[in-house]
């Protein structure tokens, strides 16, 4: 099963997309420790396996913007201002709010 789920595809467009998330909870000012390379590598893998169960063998947008609060908020460390004002999963998805969604562009079809 293992096997399976790793080759689910990530299609450009959508490491972009993650890549673009990680690099927000770098920028924050409510997260003083935004999420690491192996968080973002257990993430990709995350939404690997997500595809997978739900009978589909590539990631979609969607996929990120329902698993990353989940995956993504425990790995932070929230700044003093953040942790005043919102909880990290409240953080995750003001990020995904900001974060463009790629337009499907035939991505599926790679």
């Amino acid at each position: 099963m293992q096997k399976m789920i790793k080759e689910v595809r990530l299609s450009e467009e959508i490491e972009e997309y993650i890549l673009r998330i990680i690099l927000e909870t770098r920028k924050s000012k409510n997260i003083e420790v935004g999420v690491s390379p192996r968080g973002t590598l257990a993430f990709m893998r995350a939404l690997q396996a997500y595809s997978w169960l739900n009978g589909r063998d590539y990631v979609i947008p969607e996929d990120c913007k329902k698993l990353a609060p989940f995956i993504l908020a425990h790995r932070l460390v929230l700044s003093m201002e953040g942790e005043l004002r919102k909880t990290q999963i409240q953080v995750v998805t003001d990020i995904l709010d900001v974060v463009e969604v790629p337009v499907e562009s035939g991505a599926v079809n790679q």
